[in-house]
């Protein structure tokens, strides 16, 4: 036995080289597949036709039949020194070829010997399968199945018309010739059999891998954006309340009208930075799939195109730049719609046009009624070059501007916004001037939108405790002092243990509280909370970075009166402790 395997090594080890062959270079597996395909079908079908023909050969005792034998494998051999010397297509097409042009020769030698069925299923099988396992373009797939087809119909001429006289075979002979080429013909099919459910469940393998990646990276991407989102708001929310709190300084201190300039660059900074994160936010909900639901209910246009427009104005005065609004007279004053979804629309439009319009030249808002649809109709100077006009659409396609950058998501986003209100969006662009204009469908309101409470209040809370739970160190401060001035008397605390063995002393009318505290998180504060008896119903406002729906959901179900989300404008701020603590 010890002889015998010492003899079989080397045979064993040099067809492992023959099948190996020209892939020490290649770096892709499918690659790799397809040469090894190649090689071990040549080296296959070199040995059966040197086991099998030369027997033929001895059998019949034609020159013929043994030089068709030797050239044949010869020309296998020669597939496989072409793939180690790395000309793999050349390899592949004589593959084809040899394969053709030797089905033909022995057809027409061997006659009636050899039986028209083996050499129809083996040319139509063997040769279809084969392409289908190496070739990957459609067009040598389809030059491999067309020569397949007509070679079987000049076999089938032949062996109806004998065009070719085959060489004269015994009877004895012939069935043995018969019964061999069957033999050969099952070793290749199951041979393409397989390599073809190895090649799928390879396929499968990798298909599988790579979900598994794909999963991986969305939850990266997901998680990246998450901490991002937070991590950026944050800081956010510090400068815009610190420089909030400067402007109502500036109101009873006139001698810092000085700083009016630099303090406005700082607010609309801020409210910029917010917008950029709002668009990244908005634009992974739209990858995901993840849009919030369409909310419709009365509203009033006017109010919703103010709240647009006094943002945007804020924006715009660094430009010198004022946007003008113009609404036809039979425009209904209370619709149907979704508000927060049309003012961001208007918002993401209004934004873009103060972007990319010249300085000192006005934009015009204009809203009309046109054939039972609200159009609305954003102008401004300036024209987009025809090459950007083709990918204004698609994200990620922001021009740079250094006066307002953006992040290219704001046109994208805008698009999804419209087609939730079920309406379209278009734009012109020429004679100077760019104009967007989307429509939505024009429901006429049958109730009034219910009017805001006390928002013209002003906020006074002298005599009034309140509690801000606040890890970042400059919004804790900056609320301090905020609501000092509004005459509270504050205790601002860094985490939810602090706060919660404080509740007892100093007992709050109000507590301000962040969610992403270090240790026990803002929500699990709140519920600790809500379950003390004296403080089941006393306001509590959340201001968090955590943007995201599910743990809006959850900061809310926890026993949350409110959640603004940073930066937070002082304005609306107060709005909602007027509205909870002086119901």
């Amino acid at each position: 036995m010890a002889v015998s395997t010492h003899t079989h090594r080397p045979i064993l080890y040099a067809a492992r080289w023959l099948v190996l062959a020209g892939t020490e270079h290649i770096t892709g597996s499918d690659a790799k597949r397809r040469i090894i395909v190649i090689n071990t079908l040549a080296l296959t079908t070199a040995f059966l036709i040197l086991c099998i023909g030369l027997y033929f050969s001895a059998l019949t005792q034609s020159v013929y039949i043994l030089a068709g034998v030797l050239m044949e494998a010869t020309a296998f051999f020669a597939v496989i020194v072409l793939n180690s010397q790395r000309r793999y297509y050349l390899a592949n097409a004589a593959t084809l070829v040899i394969h053709c042009v030797f089905g033909l020769y022995f057809g027409a030698m061997l006659g009636s010997a050899l039986p028209i069925e083996a050499l129809t299923a083996f040319l139509l099988t063997f040769l279809t399968g084969t392409a289908t396992l190496v070739y990957r373009k459609g067009f040598s797939r389809r030059a491999t199945i067309s020569a397949t087809l007509v070679i079987v119909a000049i076999f089938l001429l032949n062996a109806e018309y004998d065009f070719i006289t085959p060489i004269p075979i015994s009877a004895g002979n012939e069935h043995i010739i018969k019964t061999g080429s069957w033999i050969g013909v099952c070793i290749l099919m199951t041979f393409i059999a397989i390599f073809t459910i190895r090649q799928n469940d390879a396929s499968r393998q990798e298909i599988e891998e790579l979900n598994e990646r794909l999963k991986k990276a969305n939850i990266a991407k997901t998680r990246f954006i998450r901490e991002n989102n937070h991590e950026l708001r944050t800081p956010l929310n510090a400068i815009g309340i610190a420089v909030q709190g400067m402007l109502e300084v500036r109101e009873a201190h006139p001698e810092l009208s000085l700083l009016d300039e630099e303090m406005g660059v700082i607010n609309t900074s801020c409210q910029l930075a917010a917008e950029i994160i709002n668009e990244k936010l908005d634009y992974a909900k739209i990858e995901a799939g993840r849009l919030e639901e369409v909310s419709l209910g009365p509203m009033r246009l006017a109010d919703c195109m103010q709240d647009s427009l006094t943002i945007n104005r804020a924006i715009a005065r660094s430009k010198s730049i004022s946007i003008l609004l113009e609404t036809e007279k039979d425009v209904p004053p209370v619709i149907i719609s979704d508000d927060i979804l049309l003012k961001k629309i208007l918002n993401n439009l209004l934004y873009n046009a103060v972007k990319f319009s010249a300085e000192s030249r006005p934009i015009r808002l204009h809203v009309a009624h046109v054939d039972g649809v609200l159009r609305f109709t954003v102008t401004n100077s300036g024209v987009i070059p025809e090459e950007r006009a083709k990918t204004l659409f698609q994200p990620y396609q922001s021009e740079r501007n250094y006066q307002l950058p953006g992040t290219g998501l704001g046109l994208f986003n805008t698009k999804a916004f419209v087609k939730q209100l079920q309406g379209d969006i278009q734009f012109v662009s020429k004679d100077g001037y760019t104009s967007f204009c989307f429509t939505i469908p024009l429901i006429a309101a049958a109730t009034q939108p219910v009017a805001p409470q006390n928002t013209q209040r002003q906020l006074e809370l002298g005599g009034y405790r309140v509690m801000i739970v606040e890890d970042d160190s400059i919004t804790r401060e900056a609320m301090k002092k905020h609501f000092s001035r509004l005459g509270a008397r504050v205790l601002a605390l860094e985490t939810a243990e602090a706060g919660w063995q404080s509740m007892p002393g100093f007992r709050p009318d109000l507590i301000m509280c962040d969610d992403g505290l270090p240790g026990i998180q803002g929500r699990e504060l709140i519920r600790m909370i809500r379950q003390l008896p004296d403080f089941r119903h006393i306001p509590i406002i959340v201001m968090t970075g955590n943007a995201f729906d599910d743990e809006v959901s959850d900061i809310l179900a926890s026993g949350a009166t409110e959640l603004l989300k940073k930066p937070v404008q002082l304005g609306t701020l107060h709005d909602r402790i007027i509205q909870h603590l002086f119901p």
